[in-house]
């Protein structure tokens, strides 16, 4: 068999049954040994229990194409919050001989629809794309990736509230498109990066000149029809693809496509792009030539799944809207043109629109939150990669909301709390000196110098957010107050002192009240810096939100921690019908529906290790199971504590890394783009107060990892681990 079972379903509908339509395509040159010129074929569909609950049977001749079609009652539908897989068998005999498996796949049932002015609509109910761009490498491990990356990666995604994967600029490991089946995850499945001529690639830094021109385009004539097709055959059972990109930024301006009818193009990437290569020249490709090729790779879609859309993520709309290049879309994706959705959806009202690549910037959230003609957005990016670099020492692109280690960033907490329903609530804090700019990057620690001028941003999608600052007076028992202030722009704030009783010499002093995020989609105070404990309390309920158990959180970071988290030291976090934890700020009564802290640390005293140990989402083996097998890659995660055991995120160590017995070291990697120790090395700061180590097992036994601090110290920093 060449190229296994193609199943789609005809109405995925759970009132009126799932058909399924299989489609075996056969390859007579693999079977071409026996004189028998005909195959009986026999298709199973079992439940996650692995009873048979459609049988089909026919045939066809060698070189043949079979197609069987059923009606299946109440199937069970696949979706993000309940991703149910169905296991297709088909089976082959020659002519009057036994049956034998031929293929085995992986298979979920639902109904995927872009509708022009309502947007997307999964299995009939409306469902925004909360998407991430992701690139396949995973920092220290390179492009050899491993599942059980992913699947942290992917565990950390949705925390957030993602639900949509778009794989750029190419395809990607088959086991992450078995992971979003199993784990819930929408997926645009992207084949290029460019066509038939070559972009630009900045070896020396962004939009250093002269680049260099490498890439795919080389090979797109001779192989863009197989490697298209190839991709759709691969990936069309996957529940989770939902749209086919032919391409990304292809219409980039002047690099290489431009157009008579612009005299000077702009593109969203042309920082500091010197002028002339802005202009028109006669002498580049014109823009119009993408309009055929892009008819092309259509039809070639189309030819091996037609029950998909075909989607393209322009760059420079105001000029492919006008060359044609939409014409053959189903959905037309637009890379960070927000401010042209509303303008285009009138000019092609027969057209779904979705943001195909996307800034973090709140204005970007409100055009998908607000317009329901657009389907959803992808975020650039989910996580950190390697590449892009604006210069060294910098090796990487920073603009995920994880690091390369998959640690959640501040930003992480901010995006959470557009994407997510249940209350969510985190601090951040930078000094204030760093910069006025929203994009400059923030902090999850409380620790700077005394009188220091700290902006603090909450992060909550609750409607009134509440400020307190709990700590040490310039005088023992004297309480301490500094006029609070706040962005230009953002209602005033409460300046009413909170009545205090001067306890152990510390005082608690109310920052202010806020009702309205700033333009960042932030609630943002100014604080002046003293040690001690700062504490956001969340009022009301989230927009649209419904019943949610109410949380506390305390600890020495502003990382929020789900309940039961391989990840969670003992402690950190607590769930409570009201804020009772928060002991500091007895609330009873009060209305508070969630509260989180942002304490002072002591320099790190110790070291925290955690293995992730989660069962395997692809064979829903459990983590024992699964890491016994060689091969299997653990990740531990070293976290610096102080002797109060919260993370000290302001201090750094560097770490040595050892291993002994049935497995070895693959890689330290701490996130920081920045550092450029040896990848193949055994030693590595921790960055941020963490540290990522990867660890292969090798052979069956045990595996000691020891960590030790690479610097000689009276309290030098230790722990072991056994695997």
């Amino acid at each position: 068999m060449q190229h296994g079972t193609d199943m789609a379903e005809a109405d995925g509908s759970a009132d009126h049954g799932a058909e399924q339509r299989k489609k075996v395509s056969l390859a007579g040159g693999e079977i071409s040994h026996t004189a028998q010129n005909f195959v009986r074929i026999r298709t199973d569909l079992l439940d996650a229990q692995g009873e048979a609950v459609l049988t089909l049977e026919g045939e066809t001749v060698i070189g043949g194409e079979c197609t069987l079609s059923s009606n299946l009652e109440h199937a069970m539908l696949w979706s993000p919050e309940h991703p149910y897989l169905y296991t297709l068998r088909t089976w082959y005999a020659l002519s009057d001989g036994d049956f034998y498996l031929a293929d085995e796949t992986r298979a979920g049932i639902r109904r995927a629809e872009f509708y022009p002015d309502r947007g997307f609509f999964l299995n009939g109910a409306e469902t925004k794309l909360k998407g991430v761009c992701v690139h396949h490498d995973g920092g220290v491990l390179g492009a050899a990736m491993e599942p059980e990356v992913w699947q942290r990666r992917l565990e950390a995604l949705r925390e957030c509230g993602c639900n949509a994967i778009r794989c750029s600029h190419n395809p990607h490991m088959p086991e992450l498109y078995n992971l979003c089946d199993s784990m819930g995850f929408l997926v645009m499945d992207e084949a290029f990066d460019e066509w038939e001529n070559a972009k630009n690639k900045w070896s020396t830094g962004h939009n250093v000149y002269p680049p260099v021109h490498e890439g795919y385009f080389e090979a797109f004539p001779a192989w863009h029809d197989a490697d298209l097709r190839a991709m759709v055959r691969r990936d069309r059972n996957h529940p989770s693809v939902i749209l086919w990109s032919i391409g990304n930024e292809i219409d980039y301006p002047n690099d290489p496509y431009c157009h008579p009818s612009f005299a000077s193009m702009t593109g969203n990437n042309d920082a500091h792009k010197p002028a002339a290569e802005r202009q028109y020249d006669p002498d580049k490709p014109n823009a119009v030539r993408l309009v055929a090729i892009a008819e092309e790779l259509e039809k070639i879609v189309r030819e091996e799944d037609d029950t998909r859309p075909v989607t393209l993520a322009a760059a420079f709309p105001e000029l492919s809207a006008e060359t044609g290049l939409f014409r053959g879309l189903d959905v037309v994706g637009y890379n960070y043109k927000e401010h042209l959705y509303a303008k285009d959806h009138g000019r092609f009202p027969e057209k779904p629109f979705l943001g195909s690549e996307n800034g973090h910037g709140y204005k970007a959230w409100l055009a998908v939150r607000d317009l329901p003609y657009i389907s959803g957005q992808f975020l650039w990016t989910g996580i950190d990669y390697l590449g892009e670099a604006h210069g060294w020492p910098v090796h990487g692109s920073p603009a995920g909301i994880l690091t390369c280690a998959g640690d959640r960033k501040p930003e992480f907490y901010r995006r959470k709390s557009f994407w997510q329903e249940e209350p969510v609530l985190a601090i951040a804090a930078r000094r204030a000196s760093d910069g006025e700019e929203d994009w400059l990057p923030m902090e999850c620690h409380w620790n700077y110098e005394p009188g220091e001028e700290i902006l603090v941003k909450v992060y909550s999608n609750l409607p009134k957010v509440m400020l307190l600052l709990e700590g040490m007076g310039p005088e023992a028992g004297v309480p301490w107050r500094e006029e609070p202030r706040c962005r230009t722009g953002m209602d005033a704030i409460s300046q009413e002192p909170v009545p205090v009783q001067n306890t152990e010499a510390r005082d608690r002093q109310e920052i202010g009240t806020l009702e309205e995020y700033n333009g960042d989609g932030a609630y943002c105070f100014r604080v002046s810096y003293r040690q001690g404990t700062l504490t956001a309390f969340g009022y009301g309920a989230p927009a649209g939100a419904n019943d949610h158990a109410c949380f506390s959180k305390s600890s020495g970071s502003c990382m929020e921690l789900s309940p039961g988290s391989c990840m969670e030291p003992t402690g950190l976090y607590r769930i409570s019908d009201g804020i009772a934890g928060q002991e500091a700020f007895p609330t009873t009564g009060t209305g508070v529906t969630a509260s989180c802290s942002l304490s002072t640390t002591g320099c790190a005293a110790r070291l925290d290790c955690r293995v992730w140990r989660q069962p395997d989402a692809l064979t829903g083996r459990s983590w024992e199971e699964a890491s016994a097998e060689p091969g299997y890659l653990y990740q531990l995660e070293i976290s610096l504590l102080d002797e109060a055991g919260n993370f000290v995120r302001w201090q750094e160590r560097q770490l040595a890394v050892t291993t002994e017995g049935a497995g070895e070291l693959a890689g330290l990697e701490n996130g920081n783009l920045a550092d450029v120790t040896s990848y193949s090395g055994n030693v590595r700061s921790t960055f941020r107060g963490r540290l990522l180590v990867f660890v292969r097992r090798m052979s069956a036994g045990e595996i000691r990892v020891e960590i030790t601090e690479k610097e000689d110290r009276e309290t030098s920093l230790s722990c072991r681990v056994s695997l």
